[in-house]
């Protein structure tokens, strides 16, 4: 590593493993390896490669149960997964607690700060074959789908 770059305030694997997404960072699987990276940074013995492998388990559940080629349908089993099954959710009992900033974290708990719950729809909804935009708005972080008939929020 160029040490020009060297860390002085953070873990330097996590650093590293952060600056080897910088190339792929405007992609949902740079920013899922970013955001897993600064996990790695607070969560030493947290493994990225575990964090991915979660979520392409949740995009296969989702996949197995679509009968159908309808955006629909793959959005109906996304949330159905997401949402009854997994159950996951802002943390309102503990908003501020610093898991809910950390991708391996919420995966356990299920719960999360909105960003990274609009992370992990993305990037479930987008292995799923969805379209996905994340959205800023004041005091927010949405994500909106496309649908056949049109964007949904």
């Amino acid at each position: 590593m160029d040490r020009s770059l060297s860390p002085k305030f953070c873990r330097k694997d996590a650093f590293a493993y952060f600056v080897q997404q910088l190339p792929i960072l405007g992609t949902t699987k740079g920013l899922l390896r970013a955001t897993a990276a600064i996990a790695l940074h607070a969560l030493p013995s947290s493994q990225p490669a575990i964090v991915e492998e979660r979520l392409e388990g949740i995009a296969l559940r989702v996949l197995g149960r679509v009968k159908s080629k309808q955006v629909s349908a793959r959005l109906a089993h996304l949330h159905d997964v997401l949402f009854a099954e997994e159950r996951f959710a802002g943390n309102t009992d503990e908003y501020y607690t610093a898991d809910n900033s950390y991708l391996p974290k919420v995966l356990e708990s299920k719960r999360g700060l909105p960003i990274l719950l609009a992370l992990v729809y993305k990037v479930v909804a987008e292995r799923c074959g969805l379209t996905v935009e994340g959205l800023n708005s004041p005091g927010h972080f949405l994500v909106r789908v496309k649908t056949d008939e049109g964007w949904m929020f």
